[in-house]
C-alpha cells in the first residue's frame, strides 16, 4: 500500500518567524504574550507570539519543518523553536545541510562541486577588499569556503559601485544582493532552494510550504507549492510577486504568526487527505500552481517574556547520514540582520 506523501515546510527564520525587539512592530494596543527562542551573551535576542510557538508545536507534529537561513552554523544553534526535534535545518543560505544536529557530508561535497563552477571565494575577497578603505564599507567578512558579506553604510554606498559590482560578480558565476545593510556576494549556485530539493527528495514529500522576507528567499518561494512573504521587509518593498506566494495582512512579530497559523491549517488539510486516500476514501485537497522552476514600523518593548522549552535547530559536526552577530540591531525601517551570517571560526 502506498504511503503517503510527506508535507515539508520550508522557513526563514529572522523576520519571518522570529523577530528582535525592534523589529517586532507591536503598536501599543498589540502586545501579545511573547516567548524567547534565541539568547545571546546572556540576553534574549530573538522572539515569537507565545501563539506562534503553540502553532509551532501543532504544526511540527503533522509536517516535517525546516529552518533555512543564511545564519552560520553557530547562530543557528542558539535557536531553541518550540515543538517537536526539528531533524532537518538549512544554514548559510543552503552550503550546509543538517540532520539530527549534524553537518551532512554528503550534501557538503554536493556544494563543492557545484561552486567550482564559479569564480573563487578568494577571487571575490580580492575584489571587494579593493573597496576595504572606503568610508562605506564597514567590514567585510567570510562564511569560509562559501561566500563573503560587508557590512555597510547604505545611504553612503555609491549606486554606481554597485552596478560595477553587480556586472563583475554575474560574470563570474556570482551574484550580489543588497540586503539592509548587509552587501552579499554569493555562488549563484548556492541557493536555499537547492538545499530544500534534497530535503524532498530524502523524505518523499510531496508538497512543499515555503516563508521568507527577503531577496535571499525568492529561489525558496519560486520552488514551493505554496509561498507566503511577511508585509514588511526588502521582498515585500521591491514589489516582487508570484502567483502561488501571497504576502500577510499582518506585519512584524504577528506576521510570523499568521504565517503559522496559515501553515498549520494547511497541513492538518494535508494530514486529513493523506489519511483518506491512505484509507480508501478520496478527500481533495486544492494544491497550488508551481513556479516554473529556479527559473517590513518597529517595536519600543517587550510585555511579557514567556518561558517554554523549546528544541534546538541546528548543531555541529559532521555525518554521511541520509550580523555582526545574529541579533544586532538595524536601522528604523527595520532592517535586521538576524538571518545574516558572521565569521564562522576555521
Amino acid at each position: 500500500m502506498r504511503q503517503p506523501a510527506a508535507l515539508l515546510v520550508a522557513s526563514d527564520l529572522d523576520r519571518t518567524l522570529i523577530y528582535s525587539r525592534r523589529a517586532l512592530a507591536l503598536t501599543v494596543g498589540e502586545q501579545p504574550p511573547l516567548i524567547c527562542v534565541e539568547h545571546h551573551r546572556g540576553e534574549g535576542s530573538s522572539f515569537m507570539t507565545a501563539r506562534a510557538g503553540q502553532l509551532m508545536r501543532d504544526l511540527s507534529a503533522v509536517a516535517t519543518v525546516m529552518a533555512v537561513t543564511t545564519r552560520t552554523p553557530e547562530q543557528l544553534d542558539r535557536v531553541r523553536l518550540p515543538g517537536r526535534p526539528h531533524r532537518f535545518a538549512v544554514a548559510a543560505n543552503g552550503g550546509l545541510l543538517f540532520i539530527d544536529g549534524q553537518v551532512d557530508a554528503g550534501w557538503s561535497r554536493q556544494v563543492r562541486g557545484r561552486l567550482a563552477e564559479s569564480a573563487s571565494l578568494n577571487e571575490v575577497l580580492t575584489y571587494t577588499g579593493q573597496a576595504s578603505h572606503q568610508p562605506w564599507m564597514l567590514r567585510l567578512r567570510t562564511v569560509p569556503d562559501l561566500f563573503c558579506y560587508a557590512e555597510v553604510d547604505r545611504p553612503q554606498l555609491p549606486a554606481d559601485w554597485l552596478l560595477q559590482a553587480t556586472e563583475w560578480a554575474a560574470e563570474r558565476g556570482w551574484r550580489v544582493t543588497l540586503h539592509g545593510r548587509k552587501l552579499y556576494w554569493l555562488p549563484r549556485t548556492l541557493t536555499k532552494s537547492a538545499a530544500v530539493r534534497e530535503v524532498v527528495d530524502r523524505i518523499g514529500a510531496g508538497r512543499v510550504l515555503a516563508a521568507g522576507d527577503s531577496s535571499l528567499d525568492i529561489d525558496l518561494l519560486e520552488n514551493a507549492d505554496l509561498g507566503i512573504h511577511p508585509r514588511h521587509g526588502d521582498l515585500f518593498a521591491s514589489g516582487w510577486s508570484a502567483p502561488h506566494v501571497t504576502p500577510t495582512a499582518e506585519i512584524g512579530v504577528l506576521a510570523g504568526q499568521a504565517i503559522l497559523e496559515r501553515f498549520r491549517t494547511i497541513a492538518q488539510e494535508h494530514a486529513e487527505a493523506q489519511m483518506g486516500c491512505h484509507s480508501g476514501r478520496i478527500h481533495p485537497l486544492r494544491r497550488p500552481q508551481s513556479a516554473p522552476g529556479s527559473a517590513n514600523r518597529n517595536g519600543r518593548q517587550i510585555e511579557r517574556v514567556v518561558a517554554h522549552p523549546q528544541q534546538r535547530v541546528g548543531g555541529a559536526g559532521e555525518t554521511d547520514g541520509g550580523d555582526p552577530e545574529s541579533e544586532a540591531l538595524r536601522d528604523a525601517a527595520g532592517h535586521d540582520s538576524g538571518d545574516e551570517p558572521g565569521q564562522v571560526p576555521q
